[in-house]
């Protein structure tokens, strides 16, 4: 039982606990707000029972931070950060010290965990943000940390990129033309796509399932030209090289041109069920069937593939039922 003297945000040491009003109404778990002068119960669960536990309830003291700033955290200090972005983008939170990081959006569904301290977010502009930090208790001084927000690489269709596993980049695109776009990368890893607000509009994630034999990513989308994307690239190795081309159309299939002058088969837009793909497309050589190319077509019973197609990539031919 606990009765607050002052109204304010308050922590439980333990992490497994549950928090009550006077009329046992769930309030919240190891860190709640609480008013002053009302009657809480605070609730172990059951294996606590036969064990010792130490623990303690603390005030938390709230500290305004800025994109720019640096910090220092002691692991016997209880406070709570907030953080209110001037603009929406991708913020950098990072240190070379060891502690884990949790970030809340005040009144929304927003929660992000980081464990070793080197994070990007993506956070918006006005919005009121928590930041919590779990230190090590052997961590002498404290925990000297920094926020940034990132300013997104430019980049060009059909130029190679190469990104770091260890600190993945986003990036900024701005199409010449309306149409479909295929982003593509022989390396393992996810990618997410979003619009100049940071608004996901779509997502690559590898399946853990198939792990072994997912050996790229990528995805198609349409994007219209003059307005700007951004582009998140988290490689799952040590780096991924990818790019993004404009696909066109012609026939049966949707294609790029590769930058050694042959074609790679984006999409199969046809409904036949014998298909025989052409050695060559709009007098380009085609080499590479590409990702998902014939992906979930159930009317495909045989295809023929020309010697000149030196690629198939991975889930060209996934789900084809027949």
């Amino acid at each position: 039982r606990f009765v607050p003297k002052e109204t304010n945000q308050y922590k439980i040491s333990s992490g497994s606990v549950t928090v009550y009003d006077a009329s046992w109404n769930w309030v919240g778990s190891s860190r709640v707000n609480l008013t002053a002068g009302e009657v809480y119960y605070i609730k172990f669960p059951d294996y606590y029972s036969t064990t010792e536990l130490e623990w303690n309830i603390k005030k938390l003291q709230e500290i305004e931070i800025q994109e720019g700033g640096s910090y220092v955290t002691s692991p016997d200090q209880s406070v709570i950060y907030t953080f209110v972005p001037e603009e929406t983008g991708r913020y950098h939170f990072w240190s070379e010290d060891s502690a884990d990081i949790e970030i809340d959006k005040k009144d929304g569904y927003y929660t992000q965990r980081g464990y070793g301290f080197d994070e990007l977010f993506i956070l918006e502009a006005g919005a009121e943000y928590t930041i919590e930090l779990t230190i090590d208790t052997d961590t002498g001084n404290g925990v000297i940390w920094h926020v940034e927000m990132t300013e997104p690489v430019v980049i060009q269709e059909g130029v190679k990129y190469n990104t770091a596993q260890e600190h993945a980049e986003a990036y900024k695109f701005v199409p010449d033309s309306t149409g479909y776009y295929i982003l593509d990368s022989d390396g393992r890893g996810q990618c997410q796509v979003y619009d100049a607000d940071w608004k996901q509009l779509t997502s690559y994630n590898y399946d853990m399932a198939d792990y072994e034999t997912n050996n790229g990513f990528g995805l198609n989308i349409y994007l219209e030209a003059g307005h700007t994307y951004y582009f998140d690239i988290l490689p799952s190795e040590d780096n991924a090289e990818w790019q993004i081309n404009f696909v066109q159309t012609s026939g049966d299939y949707s294609y790029y041109v590769r930058e050694n002058g042959t074609v790679e088969i984006v999409q199969y837009i046809g409904d036949d069920s014998t298909v025989d793909i052409p050695e060559s497309i709009d007098g380009f050589t085609v080499d590479s069937i590409g990702h998902g190319a014939f992906q979930e077509n159930t009317q495909l019973e045989a295809v023929t593939i020309p010697n000149k197609v030196t690629e198939l990539q991975y889930s060209a031919f996934e789900s084809c039922s027949n």
